[in-house]
C-alpha cells in the first residue's frame, strides 16, 4: 500500500496568517483591501516608459523594510551581509541615491545585474528558498535568454525565446513566492499590437502566463504634469484579493518619489476631516492656505490615523 504523504496538505478551516505589503499611498492600499498587496502573490506593475513603475516598486520595498521583513545572509567575495530585498536590474538603471530618497534602506538591498534570464532565475529561486520576502524584477522587456546573449548580431533571432523561459519559470515561481510569503514585483510595459484582429493597439511584453500568474496587476498612467509634480492614475486591472477596475490618483515629485501627503489630504477632504473654502483649508480650528501650507501646518500623522479609521468604518 502506498504511504500517505501530508506534505503540502492543510485543512480548509485552518487559520491563515497573511503578510501584507503596503505602498505609501493610502488610496492605493484601499483599492487593494486596505493593507496593501498580500504576500505570496506576484504583482505586475504595467505602464508605458516614464510613468512611475520603478518609483512605485521602490516605494513597496521601502515600506516593507520599515514594516520589518526577514533578513537573509548573502556572501559576495569575502563579505557576508544581511539583506532583506533584491532589485534585479536588467535595465541597468538602478540609482542608489534615488532609492535612498524614496526611503529604501540600501544597506539591506541586494542589486543584481545578470546578463541573461537563465543566470538570474536560479539565484532568485535560491533566495526565495531562504525565505526572502521582497524581490523587484526590472524589467520584463529587458529580459533576454542565454541563447540570444551569446549570438552574434548577424545571427537570426529566435522569436519569443524569453517568453518561453519566463513561462516555464513562472510555474516554478508561484509556489516558491507563496512559501516565502514574498512580494514578487515584475515591472512591465506595453508594446505595439500588430495583430489585425486586436481590440487594442498595444499589449504587455512577455507571455500571457505572466498575466495568468500575477495575483495583482496595477496599470499606471501619467495624466498630468504641473512643474515638478506629476499626477499618476493607478488602475487595479486584476486582483485576487479584491475588486478590479477601481482607480485612484496620486502625486509623484520628479526626482524625489511619491508624495503621500497630498493623498492623505485628498482623503481627509473626502471624509470631511478637513474643510475647504476657496484656497483655505481648516483642521481642528487651524487654517492654512494651499496644500503645501497644509503639509507644513497640520498634524498629518494624526489626520492619517483618522483617515485610516474612517476607511475601516465604511
Amino acid at each position: 500500500m502506498r504511504k500517505f504523504d501530508a506534505t503540502g496538505l492543510d485543512f480548509g478551516d485552518a487559520p491563515q496568517a497573511f503578510e501584507y505589503y503596503p505602498s505609501s499611498i493610502l488610496s492605493l492600499n484601499q483599492l487593494l483591501g486596505g493593507q496593501g498587496v498580500r504576500g505570496g502573490l506576484i504583482l505586475q506593475l504595467l505602464a508605458d516608459a516614464g510613468h512611475g513603475k520603478t518609483t512605485l516598486a521602490l516605494d513597496f520595498i521601502a515600506n516593507a523594510q520599515k514594516k520589518g521583513i526577514k533578513d537573509v545572509e548573502v556572501t559576495i567575495g569575502k563579505i557576508t551581509r544581511p539583506i532583506n530585498a533584491v532589485f534585479v536590474d536588467l535595465e541597468r538603471t538602478y540609482d542608489a541615491a534615488y532609492a535612498q530618497r524614496i526611503g529604501v534602506d540600501t544597506s539591506k538591498l541586494l542589486v543584481y545585474k545578470p546578463d541573461f534570464a537563465e543566470q538570474a532565475l536560479p539565484q532568485i529561486e535560491a533566495l526565495l528558498s531562504k525565505g526572502l520576502q521582497m524581490i523587484v524584477f526590472d524589467s520584463v522587456p529587458a529580459m533576454i535568454t542565454k541563447d540570444e546573449f551569446e549570438k552574434d548580431m548577424d545571427d537570426p533571432a529566435r522569436m519569443a525565446g524569453s517568453a518561453g523561459v519566463l513561462s516555464r519559470w513562472l510555474i516554478r515561481l508561484v509556489g516558491l513566492v507563496d512559501n516565502a510569503k514574498c512580494l514578487m514585483v515584475f515591472i512591465n510595459q506595453y508594446r505595439a499590437n500588430i495583430s489585425p484582429m486586436a481590440r487594442t493597439n498595444k499589449k504587455p511584453y512577455g507571455p500571457y502566463s505572466l498575466r495568468y500568474n500575477s495575483g495583482v496587476i496595477i496599470e499606471l498612467v501619467r495624466i498630468k504634469t504641473d512643474e515638478e509634480l506629476v499626477t499618476i492614475q493607478a488602475t487595479i486591472s486584476k486582483s485576487k484579493q479584491g475588486g478590479t477596475g477601481m482607480k485612484c490618483e496620486y502625486i509623484m515629485r520628479q526626482g524625489q518619489g511619491l508624495v503621500p501627503e497630498y493623498d492623505i489630504l485628498a482623503l481627509a477632504l473626502e471624509y470631511g476631516i478637513i474643510r475647504k473654502a476657496g484656497s483655505w483649508y481648516e483642521y481642528n480650528g487651524t487654517k492654512a492656505q494651499g496644500l503645501e501650507s497644509c503639509i507644513q501646518v497640520f498634524d498629518l500623522e494624526e489626520i492619517k490615523q483618522q483617515v485610516m479609521k474612517g476607511s475601516k468604518d465604511e
